[in-house]
């Protein structure tokens, strides 16, 4: 694929409140447990600060490990591991996208879909929601389905006007399917677009290059097609 690195930097939270309802069960459960351990010498405020103050903790050791194995992880199982160790962590929303890029890189491209869709469902508004549309298109364009890919990539594109690194990605995936589909004319305008709209870009090498290839691919083909040229038969003279 090209350029669809993602970045494994912690993501901050969020400003609004996200937090699982599990940690709250959590805190319950010690109530429930030390309530009359907490409430003797003490009021019931007090006791519900002591008890607030080890449930973050805790709720934070989680997150801390989550992040800690996740800093290790490399492979498709790993990162997986995390995602049923810490469901309901920052580490686990990006450990779910970068088990579908492991996926991906192995060849298993519909288990690869299943993640990205699963991040969708489940984050539905997260600041990572375009890499998992990106990378349903890439699964449909690597299965053969081009027609799909290549709507996704063209509808990607549209809705991607504020995020250039976004929109260049889907705008390469959509003349790589044109490429495939033998259409190199509207790849190579494609390529000339970006080229227009994004001059002072880092992404010009890579599409310079591309372009290239394709008129290169593009002549051979036509070379290839192109009847074969018969020489004249000469004429006896009587």
């Amino acid at each position: 694929m090209e350029k669809n690195d993602i970045s494994r930097a912690p993501v901050p939270p969020s400003s609004e409140a996200t937090e699982s309802s599990e940690p709250l069960y959590e805190l319950l459960d010690f109530l429930k447990a030390n309530w009359k351990d907490l409430l003797v010498g003490v009021g019931l405020g007090l006791a519900l600060v002591i008890a607030i103050g080890v449930w973050r903790a805790r709720v934070q050791r989680k997150h801390d490990q989550a992040f800690i194995q996740y800093a290790a992880a490399s492979t498709a199982a790993q990162f997986e591991e995390i995602l049923e160790q810490f469901p309901r962590t920052k580490a686990a929303e990006l450990s779910m996208l970068l088990a579908a890029r492991a996926k991906y890189d192995q060849g298993r491209f519909e288990e690869a879909d299943r993640l990205y869709a699963d991040f969708l469902q489940k984050h539905p508004a997260h600041f990572l929601e375009p890499i998992a549309h990106l990378g349903r298109a890439h699964c449909r364009e690597a299965t053969g389905l081009l027609d799909e890919a290549l709507a996704d990539y063209r509808r990607l594109s549209a809705g991607f006007t504020n995020a250039t690194a976004f929109l260049i990605t889907a705008r390469l995936g959509e003349a790589r399917c044109l490429r495939q589909m033998g259409i190199h004319t509207d790849a190579i305008a494609v390529y000339d677009d970006l080229l227009a709209a994004h001059p002072e870009s880092g992404w010009v090498p890579l599409i310079n290059d591309l372009k290239e290839t394709t008129e290169r691919e593009a002549r051979r083909l036509a070379a290839q097609s192109a009847p074969p040229i018969v020489a004249p038969v000469p004429l006896n003279a009587d």
